[in-house]
């Protein structure tokens, strides 16, 4: 009877084990999944002090539908927003977090008007301030005839930023849920 109940609470235990591994392995997903059913993150970054989740969403939308989609997710009491890379740490951590496998919004806006880049959380991006924009040529070819700015992505594929028009579309966004005072 002993040596009964030791397997017996072998057997939970080793059943709690195998279900905690699965919750881990959804915790530490670098991407979303295919149907979005699933987010990658959220990843706390305390240089920051910024949470951040790669999110794929069921429509592909434009940068202004990205914008809405990201007031749309909390996580602890906290409204998203588009995320703020400001630093090469912020950078780094993104990188080492998620995997971008597809082209991904994020929250810097270029004015058309005075050529100013701000962030959604409406933070000036000065220019000779990190960056991490692709090919100069890429940037060249500014159309700003349809609306009055144009929205950054990061190139899947170069994991670069790009600016895009209203025309460009991603099911992909980079929601950050600032915490604290930076």
């Amino acid at each position: 009877m002993y040596h009964m109940r030791l397997l017996l609470k072998a057997l939970i235990y080793c059943s709690i084990f195998v279900l905690c591994q699965s919750v881990w392995a959804d915790q530490t997903r670098r991407a979303p999944s295919d149907d979005g059913v699933f987010t990658a993150g959220p990843y706390y970054n305390p240089a920051t002090k910024s949470y951040f989740e790669l999110i794929r969403t069921s429509d592909e939308l434009n940068w202004a539908g990205a914008y809405n989609e990201a007031k749309n997710h909390k996580f602890k009491n906290t409204v998203g927003h588009l995320a703020t890379i400001s630093r090469p740490e912020t950078h780094l951590f993104l990188i080492k977090s998620f995997s971008f496998l597809n082209d991904t919004w994020i929250g810097l806006r270029f004015y058309c008007d005075n050529s100013a880049l701000i962030w959604t959380d409406g933070a000036l991006h000065p220019r000779k301030s990190f960056d991490n924009w692709g090919e100069i040529e890429g940037q060249a070819n500014i159309n700003c005839a349809a609306n009055d700015y144009q929205g950054t992505f990061i190139n899947a594929p170069v994991l670069q930023w790009q600016l895009a028009d209203n025309t460009k579309f991603s099911a992909y966004i980079l929601v950050e849920y600032s915490t604290g005072k930076r």
